[in-house]
């Protein structure tokens, strides 16, 4: 593995890294309550290309914080950034879901008074129009339509504390977890649909409470996967058609989410092994590669990845499920891990208040 880039800066617990779609944003968020973005492979405005080497590396691998985002009142938990890579959602301890312009670094967005209790996770689609899927300790996840300014558009009520959760790239479905240990995935074409209902279809569709699903009405239940909370998912790429979750019985699972399955009561396709928890039960994030990551290959191999409680990040081969990474470096738990959408760039962020960067050879 390359040397390693280390972003400073946060005060605190980093509990999330995430890039953007295009991969040349980091945002990161902490305890400190605020969200940092920092510019990724930016070449400067009136560089030639006919520059030495020497310059063009030191371009390539500057990273600069290019905006603080404050405005949260407690420790920011989730980042997603959204499909139209101009925005940033954040979600905290604070309740609220905020919304940032990535460019100008202004909030311009906050919806606070959907959740009663802390929101532990947030998550937006990769394509269509820009939705955002929370997880909070009240029992919900809910689905926001940024074009929708104060409500969510759908309420997914589960028993249970809800921890983790994932949308799939294309916005139609997204998975959730928590305490309960059971994965969910749920269809979220009701909500799409009522974006561009007409004000009458709306009403209808909201008195039929068909944008309010509980557990009876998820598309997939997978009970079998995990003896604990789940703190992480994440769909893979480019189609979702599986979930990599992370959980505090040390478990990194992959489940087959396609709807029909042959054998329907195990969708467990692999379980990989090296990661660890321990007594302080911090949530733990996972993250899956893109194939454009190894396109240089024929097989194109993807990889799955999770922080662990030890400080260490493990990348496996997610159909061998072997280790191909055990990278060491964190002082305390490794909290957040993202993969780059196309570059061999591994960010990880731990409870030491550090991001690393590092070049994985893949």
């Amino acid at each position: 593995c390359a040397p390693i880039v280390v972003l400073e800066g946060h005060e605190g617990a980093v509990n999330d890294v995430q890039f953007s779609t295009d991969g040349t944003v980091i945002g990161t968020g902490g305890n400190d309550r605020c969200v940092r973005l920092w510019s990724y492979d930016i070449v400067e405005e009136g560089t030639t290309t006919k520059t030495t080497t020497e310059t063009t590396q030191k371009e390539k691998n500057s990273i600069e914080n290019v905006a603080i985002l404050r405005g949260h009142k407690n420790a920011v938990l989730s980042l997603a950034f959204l499909s139209d890579q101009f925005t940033i959602a954040s979600a905290s301890a604070d309740k609220s879901v905020r919304v940032w312009d990535v460019e100008y670094g202004e909030q311009v967005k906050k919806y606070e008074k959907n959740h009663a209790r802390a929101i532990n996770c947030v998550d937006a689609n990769e394509r269509g129009a820009s939705l955002i899927v929370s997880a909070s300790d009240d029992g919900y996840s809910k689905v926001f339509d940024v074009r929708v300014a104060k409500k969510e558009v759908m309420k997914l009520k589960h028993k249970f504390p809800v921890v983790s959760c994932a949308m799939r790239q294309d916005g139609m479905e997204c998975a959730t977890s928590g305490v309960d240990g059971i994965v969910r995935t749920w269809d979220l074409r009701n909500a799409t649909r009522y974006h561009d209902a007409t004000k009458e279809d709306r009403e209808r569709l909201a008195k039929e409470d068909l944008l309010n699903l509980d557990i009876k009405m998820t598309t997939l239940t997978v009970k079998n996967g995990h003896a604990d909370i789940v703190t992480g998912l994440a769909y893979t790429c480019p189609d979702g058609s599986e979930v990599a979750s992370v959980g505090m019985d040390g478990k990194c699972n992959l489940f087959d989410v396609k709807p029909f399955r042959e054998n329907g009561d195990s969708r467990v396709e692999k379980t990989y092994k090296g990661v660890q928890t321990d007594f302080e039960k911090r949530i733990i994030k996972c993250a899956t590669s893109s194939p454009l990551l190894s396109s240089n290959v024929s097989s194109n191999p993807t990889y799955v990845s999770s922080g662990s409680a030890c400080g260490n990040v493990f990348v496996w081969d997610q159909k061998s499920g072997k280790i191909k990474y055990k990278l060491p470096g964190h002082k305390g738990s490794c909290l957040s891990v993202a993969f780059h959408p196309f570059e061999p760039v591994l960010a990880s962020s731990g409870a030491d208040g550090k991001v690393f960067l590092g070049e994985l050879a893949l």
